[in-house]
C-alpha cells in the first residue's frame, strides 16, 4: 500500500470540511465526522471519493473535495451475509 493511500483505508474517521450540494438529501452537513465503511460490490474507496455512512444511516459516495482525514481510525465490525448454517 502506497502512504497516499492509507486516509481511504476502511475505518478511517473523516470530518466534512466543506458542505456537498444539497446537504439535506446527501446528508452530509459541515464539521460532521463519518467512519468510512466498506463499500459496495463492484465499488471501490479510492483518492476520488470513499463510501460512508451519512446521516440517515445510507451508505454514500463522498467526493474528496468535501472531506479531510482527521488521522483518528475505530474498528469495523464485519456483518457476514448469506451465511449457510
Amino acid at each position: 500500500m502506497k502512504e497516499y493511500e492509507k486516509h481511504y483505508q476502511v475505518g478511517n474517521i473523516i470530518r466534512i470540511r466543506e458542505e456537498p450540494p444539497r446537504p439535506k438529501i446527501s446528508g452530509f452537513y459541515l464539521n460532521t465526522e463519518h467512519v468510512i465503511q466498506t463499500p459496495p460490490n463492484g465499488k471501490l474507496n479510492t483518492g476520488l471519493g470513499v463510501w460512508v455512512k451519512n446521516n440517515q444511516n445510507k451508505i454514500r459516495l463522498l467526493r474528496y473535495q468535501y472531506w479531510i482525514w482527521t488521522g483518528k481510525t475505530t474498528q469495523i465490525k464485519r456483518v457476514r451475509k448469506n451465511v449457510i448454517t
